[in-house]
């Protein structure tokens, strides 16, 4: 599933297909989960509505400008309806993007991802402003909008809804006379907007033959990285899930969508932890669990998180104290904090982050399982569609072919929901990196033109993230010579060594370097981490990415090909980095990659004249490993004929 953080695209036109040749190639763009494209989702009165009982709440709070971000309090990725507030204020439903309502008008700020999916759902209240990249001539985020247009006003936010990070560059920013950013801190839309039940779903214990490493010995690990230097003195922050349920060794399948965490903090200082979450969600056998690993629970929220602060400090007299947080942390818990007890917080990386990246051997082989039983749950779904549309002559839709793929992993063991949408898109829906199909608002998948299924799925052993390109008729020329380029660069990734010490962004041009060759590119990054049982997108190792590889580290490999308007083109795998023999090794460690992912490639959409003999041996070793690890578990009632197919493809 595509990602890249550092990246926006361009305003200007990202390709162009002429004479059959790719004329320009995409900017890169920022990270994304996926698209629905719809028609507007508000009627214009309820808008129109919303909006007023929202502009006399400004009024009441001396505010001339609210801003309605898209995250939640802990800048997670998938974010609940509790929390998703700029949706139901704008109509607005993409992944991504900020509301600013002024006193008489409104804004909502995007970027490239959704400037054809917006103007589809906001009502004439709304003005659309569109992001572009860094390097572009225009508007690049909403504070820069702000700082450019805005003067003798206070703008208002939820403190807890933006980073202190943001904040501070905020205001070095702007400048302008009596301009200010302010706290407001209940939340106006929550004020009118009807309340929304969050879940009850209870929170989980995770068992050591998953996770591999007790929760003792993860609290021991990280605080031996956060108190080296300040051994008695120190208490960290954290705010964010993912590293909170990886930590604790919990889980929680239907707080978040797609993602199974649970709204929490935590505090750890030497000797205590401190976990804040709804404590109806935690039954007694499992607070029972965390403290004989001495972690207390206490109440959820950030008022909370600053009492536990005060107590402390108090206790330890006040003196030499330090406070601790990632830069995730909010500008609400840090205000809180600092107004009670005049503690300044540094802001560290997070050490957290970087051990639940590096994967033990528990979990690697937790994910070699997850992925071989994934694999022929897609090859059932990859011959069952093949059935279906070449034998048969059925239409089969984009939401009814990722939602068959889902019945299909359903039936896996430890299967426990999906990781993301489905990425199901067909001709120019293909060329859409994120695009996820609704029901009825689908294309048929064409036999004339590419068909990209990305899709992953939760299991208990490990999270999916696979993309394969499909073709069900004759492809064209340019359909084979643009897979064979995003191929070459797949295996390139995959199969050259590098010395330890090597960072992400030294790898990236190894996955674009045959797709330079004919003028082409895209947009996203070719690689992410990957949670263990957990978060589909991990940092922070990643291509590119500033990270050092370390053996343990997975990522995704997965470059492509998009040309707006009519096709795309993706090939994704998961690679775990790991120590390799060179013929010199020279200067030390080499390290390199194996692949997990077992799903075979479709040979008919290859140009075998651009493969050299190497590349040639690669796609068919791998296509023999699929059919050779995949043959021994489709035994299944009906699997005879997916055996039959799986040989036929694997050639």
């Amino acid at each position: 599933m595509p990602f890249c953080l550092p990246f926006l695209r361009s305003s200007r036109n990202p390709l162009a297909f002429e004479d059959n040749a790719w004329t320009r190639a995409p900017e890169k763009e920022p990270p994304c989960r996926f698209i629905n494209h719809q028609g507007v989702v508000l009627r214009k009165e309820e808008s129109r509505n919303r909006l007023e009982s929202l502009r006399a709440l400004m009024q009441e709070n001396k505010i001339e400008y609210y801003v309605i971000p898209s995250e939640d309090e802990h800048q997670s990725e998938f974010t609940t309806e509790a929390d998703q507030r700029r949706k139901w204020i704008t109509g607005f439903t993409g992944s991504a993007g900020t509301a600013i309502v002024g006193r008489d008008k409104a804004w909502l700020f995007v970027d490239s991802r959704y400037w054809l999916q917006a103007p589809k759902q906001i009502s004439d209240d709304w003005t659309l402003v569109k992001l572009v990249g860094k390097d572009s001539e225009g508007c690049h985020s909403w504070h820069e909008w702000c700082e450019q247009n805005i003067t003798d006003s206070r703008v208002g936010i939820d403190p807890k809804l933006i980073t202190l990070v943001l904040v501070n560059m905020i205001e070095t920013k702007w400048t302008a006379p009596n301009v200010s950013l302010v706290q407001i801190n209940k939340n106006l839309i929550d004020v009118i907007r009807p309340p929304v039940a969050r879940s009850l779903s209870p929170v989980l214990h995770y068992p050591l033959k998953f996770s591999g490493c007790s929760t003792a010995d993860k609290l021991s690990l990280i605080r031996n990285k956060l108190f080296a230097d300040n051994p008695d003195r120190g208490v960290y922050i954290l705010p964010v899930l993912p590293s909170i349920a990886w930590l604790l060794n919990l889980r929680c399948r239907d707080d978040v969508p797609n993602t199974p965490i649970f709204r929490s903090y935590v505090t750890l200082t030497r000797t205590s932890c401190r976990l804040y979450a709804d404590r109806r969600k935690i039954s007694s056998e499992v607070e029972k669990s965390l403290a004989q690993d001495g972690v207390k629970v206490l109440p959820y929220g950030v008022e909370h998180v600053k009492d536990y602060i005060v107590d402390w400090k108090r206790a330890e007299g006040g003196q030499g104290l330090k406070v601790l947080a990632p830069p995730t942390v909010s500008w609400g818990l840090v205000h809180q904090i600092k107004m009670a007890t005049s503690e300044k917080i540094d802001i560290i990386t997070c050490p957290v982050e970087a051990a639940k990246a590096v994967k033990n051997a528990t979990e690697i082989q937790g994910f070699r399982n997850a992925y071989l039983r994934d694999g022929a749950a897609t090859v059932r779904w990859m011959a069952w569609l093949d059935e279906q549309i070449k034998n048969h002559g059925r239409k089969i839709g984009e939401w009814e072919a990722g939602e068959k793929l889902t019945e299909f992993r359903s039936h896996e063991q430890f299967y426990a929901g999906l990781a993301y949408e489905n990425i199901s898109g067909s001709g120019p829906n293909g060329a859409l990196p994120h695009y996820s199909p609704q029901k009825g608002h689908d294309r048929v998948i064409s036999t004339d033109a590419p068909y990209v299924i990305d899709a992953g799925a939760q299991y208990l052993d490990g999270t999916i993230d696979t993309t394969r390109t499909l073709h069900f008729g004759k492809p064209t020329p340019d359909h084979k010579r643009a897979f064979t380029r995003v191929l070459q660069g797949h295996i390139a990734v995959e199969t050259t060594p590098f010395p330890k010490g090597t960072r992400g962004d030294s790898l990236e041009a190894l996955a674009r370097q045959y797709l330079f060759a004919d003028g082409l590119n895209f947009g996203h990054g070719v690689g992410h981490g990957i949670g263990s049982y957990l978060s589909v997108h991990e940092g922070p190792q990643g291509i590119p990415s500033v990270v050092p590889f370390e053996p343990g580290h997975l990522i995704s490999n997965e470059p492509g090909f998009y040309l707006e308007g009519q096709w795309g083109i993706r090939t994704e795998s998961v690679i775990i980095c790991k120590p390799v023999k060179t013929r010199y090794d020279f200067g030390g460690t080499w390290l390199g990659w194996e692949r997990i992912t077992r799903v075979p490639i479709q040979t008919s959409l290859v140009d075998f004249e651009l493969l050299s003999s190497e590349q040639k041996t690669w796609l068919k070793k791998h296509n023999e490993t699929c059919r050779d690890d995949l043959m021994p578990l489709l035994t299944k009632k009906g699997d005879e004929a997916v055996r039959k197919w799986l040989k036929r493809s694997c050639i």
